[in-house]
C-alpha cells in the first residue's frame, strides 16, 4: 500500500472517530453521572419527616415528582426564571450586571433617594435594599413598590419589589415582553414550549411573572441546570462564568463565613460539603449538591415545608452522598471570652419601614428566638414552644445549627443581632412577646365600654358628662383604628388618595385627646365635695381614668401617635 493511500484511510479514520464522537456526545455527558441510590435517599427524606414532600433528580433520573405536563405553583423558582433570563441577556451583551439599576431602567424617580443605586447582581442576591412592600395591590404601576430600607448589598431579605424591578430592566433591555423573553432565553434552548410556562394574574405584569405556574418538566429541568451546565443540544447553556456567578460566586457572604448569595441562589457548606439552595418560600424549592449531581425538589405543598427539616435533611444528604472539599477556609477570628456566653430573646427585624397598622399587628405576632449557647459550649435556639435546635458548633463568630442553618453574631453587636441564613435578628425585651403586648387590650376595653354606664349617675352632669365622653372615645377610638386598619394599603397604593388616612388619623388623634379627658374628668370629679358615697362606684371611676392613660401609652407604643401624614 503506498504512503499517499495509507494518509488517505488515516485522515479517513480520524474523521469517522471525530464524527462518531460527536455522535455520542450526549450519552457522554449522562455517563458522568454520580448514581445515588434512590433507597438510602428516599429513607433519609422519610426521617425527616418529609416523605411525600420531595422529589430528586440525579442525572437522567427524576424520582417521584408526578406526570410531566402536571403545573405546580412555582412560587421562589419563579425567580430562578428570572436570574437565568437576566444571565442569558448579560451573556449576549444586552444587560450589564453590575451597572446600576437607575442607568438600566430609567423610569426609576430620584425620589428613592439612594446615595448608591444597586445593580442588577445585587437585585439577583436580593440585596438591593428596597423594602418589602406592606401591600400587593391593583396598581399597574411599579414606582408605589420601590421604598429603600437599606443601602444595597447589605442584607439580603426577601426582595418581591427588587425582583419586580429585574423583571422591568430584563424587559427593557430585550425590548419585549417577559413572556417571550421566557420563551426565546429559557424554554427554547432548555427543550421545553410555551405550555410548560403560565404567568401569574394581576395588573402588575411584573409581579404577575413571579406568581407564575409551571410543568413538572420545567421543574426537573431547572434542577438538572443546577447541577450540570447543559442545553437541549448538549452543549453550554450558560458561559462558565456566568454558571460560576449562578452556582458558585458570592455576590454576598455571611459575616466572617464562606456561605451566602449568589446570583440567584444560596449557597452552603456543612463539613466542608458544599452545597446549593434556592432561595426560600412557599412554592417550589430546590436544594441542589453539584459534586453528587443531585437536586432535591421541594414540591408547593400545604402547609408549607418547615425551613428547619428542609435544613435538617439537606445536612443530612451532604454527609450521605457529597465527598468534603478540604480546601474550602474562612477567616476565623478568635470571639472574646467575654461573648462565649450569649443568650436572650432575638426576633426578626422588621422589613417594611413606616408599616400600616395591620403590618405592624403581623409584627408583634412574629415569633421569638430564645438563643442559649453557655460559655462552656454547645446551646440550642428555641424557636417555638415545640422546636428546639440545638447549636451544633461555634467557629468563632460562625455558628451552625443542627439543621444546618448558618448563625453569625454581628461583630459590630455580638449580643444584640445575629444573622440567621440571612435573616438579621435583634434583641428584644421579654414584654415583646404577643402575650405581653396584646394583654392590655382585653383590659382596656372591657373598662371604657363599663364608662357608659356613668351617664345613669344623677349626682350632677360631671358624672354624666364621664359616661358621654367614654362612649364618644369609644367611638372615635373605633374609627380611627378601623381606618388605619382598612384604608391605608388602598388609599396610597390602588386610588392615590393619602389625605384619607390623614382623616383617619385626625378621628384617631382626637379619640386619644377623648381618653386623656378621661383621666382629667377622673381627677376632677374625685375631688368633688359631693360624690357617690358607693366605694365600688368611686373605684369604677379611678379605673376608668386609669384605662384611659393607658390607652395614650398604647397608641405610643404602637406608633399611632406618632405622625398625621399617611407614610
Amino acid at each position: 500500500m503506498s504512503k499517499a493511500s495509507r494518509i488517505t484511510i488515516m485522515r479517513w479514520l480520524r474523521g469517522l472517530a471525530a464524527g462518531v464522537g460527536l455522535a455520542l456526545m450526549p450519552l457522554a455527558v449522562h455517563a458522568q453521572s454520580v448514581v445515588v441510590p434512590a433507597d438510602a435517599l428516599d429513607a433519609l427524606i422519610a426521617d425527616a419527616g418529609l416523605e411525600g414532600r420531595v422529589a430528586h433528580v440525579n442525572g437522567p433520573r427524576t424520582l417521584h415528582l408526578g406526570a410531566e405536563a402536571d403545573m405546580l405553583h412555582l412560587g421562589p423558582a419563579s425567580r430562578l426564571l428570572v436570574t437565568l433570563s437576566a444571565l442569558r441577556l448579560a451573556e449576549r451583551g444586552l444587560l450589564d450586571l453590575d451597572a446600576p439599576v437607575k442607568a438600566l431602567y430609567p423610569g426609576l424617580h430620584d425620589r428613592f433617594l439612594f446615595e448608591h443605586w444597586p445593580t442588577a447582581r445585587q437585585l439577583m442576591a436580593e440585596t438591593g435594599g428596597f423594602a418589602v412592600p406592606p401591600y400587593i395591590g391593583q396598581t399597574a404601576k411599579l414606582d408605589p413598590y420601590l421604598q429603600r430600607s437599606d443601602p444595597p448589598g447589605i442584607w439580603p431579605r426577601e426582595d418581591v419589589a427588587g425582583w419586580a424591578l429585574l423583571v422591568a430592566i430584563v424587559e427593557t433591555a430585550a425590548d419585549k415582553p417577559f413572556g417571550d423573553i421566557m420563551r426565546d432565553e429559557v424554554l427554547v434552548p432548555l427543550g421545553l414550549t410555551v405550555a410548560d410556562w403560565q404567568a401569574g394574574d394581576g395588573p402588575q405584569t411584573q409581579l404577575a411573572v413571579l406568581a407564575a405556574k409551571g410543568s413538572n418538566r420545567l421543574v426537573a429541568t431547572l434542577a438538572r441546570l443546577l447541577t450540570r451546565n447543559r442545553d437541549a443540544a448538549a452543549g453550554r447553556y450558560l458561559s462558565p462564568e456566568l454558571f460560576d456567578a449562578l452556582t458558585a460566586d458570592l455576590a454576598w457572604s455571611i459575616p466572617l463565613s464562606p456561605d451566602g448569595r449568589t446570583s440567584g441562589l444560596m449557597l452552603r457548606h456543612s463539613q466542608g460539603r458544599r452545597y446549593l439552595m434556592s432561595l426560600p418560600g412557599c412554592g417550589v424549592t430546590f436544594t441542589a449538591y453539584p459534586d453528587a449531581d443531585l437536586t432535591l425538589i421541594f414540591k408547593p405543598v400545604e402547609p408549607c415545608t418547615p425551613v428547619v427539616n428542609i435544613g435538617s435533611l439537606a445536612m443530612m444528604v451532604a454527609a450521605s452522598f457529597v465527598p468534603p472539599a478540604p480546601d474550602v477556609t474562612f477567616a476565623d477570628p478568635v470571639l472574646p471570652a467575654r461573648l462565649q456566653s450569649v443568650d436572650g430573646l432575638f426576633r426578626a427585624r422588621p422589613e417594611t419601614p413606616n408599616p400600616s397598622l395591620q403590618a405592624r399587628f403581623r409584627q408583634v405576632l412574629q415569633p421569638v428566638l430564645g438563643l442559649y449557647a453557655p460559655v462552656e459550649g454547645g446551646g440550642y435556639l428555641q424557636i417555638d414552644a415545640d422546636v428546639r435546635v440545638s447549636i451544633a458548633s461555634r467557629n468563632g463568630w460562625r455558628w451552625e445549627t443542627g439543621a444546618g442553618q448558618v448563625l453569625a453574631l454581628d461583630p459590630a453587636a455580638p449580643f444584640d443581632r445575629f444573622v440567621l441564613d440571612g435573616r438579621v435578628y435583634e434583641r428584644v425585651a421579654p414584654t415583646a412577646e404577643a402575650r405581653y403586648a396584646l394583654w392590655p387590650l382585653a383590659l382596656i376595653l372591657p373598662i371604657l365600654i363599663s364608662g357608659i354606664a356613668f351617664r345613669r349617675v344623677r349626682v350632677h352632669r360631671g358624672w354624666r358628662f364621664t359616661g358621654t365622653l367614654s362612649a364618644v372615645t369609644l367611638l372615635l377610638l373605633g374609627a380611627g383604628v378601623a381606618g388605619e386598619w382598612f384604608l391605608w394599603a388602598p388609599a396610597l397604593y390602588d386610588w392615590d388618595m393619602p389625605w384619607l388616612v390623614t382623616c383617619a388619623r385626625i378621628v384617631l388623634f382626637t379619640g386619644l385627646l377623648a381618653a386623656m379627658g378621661l383621666t382629667l374628668m377622673m381627677l376632677a370629679l374625685l375631688k368633688d365635695p359631693a360624690p357617690p358615697r358607693n366605694l365600688l362606684t368611686r373605684f369604677h371611676l379611678l379605673v376608668l381614668g386609669l384605662a384611659g392613660l393607658a390607652t395614650v401609652i398604647l397608641a405610643g407604643v404602637w406608633g399611632l401617635a406618632s405622625s398625621f401624614s399617611a407614610t
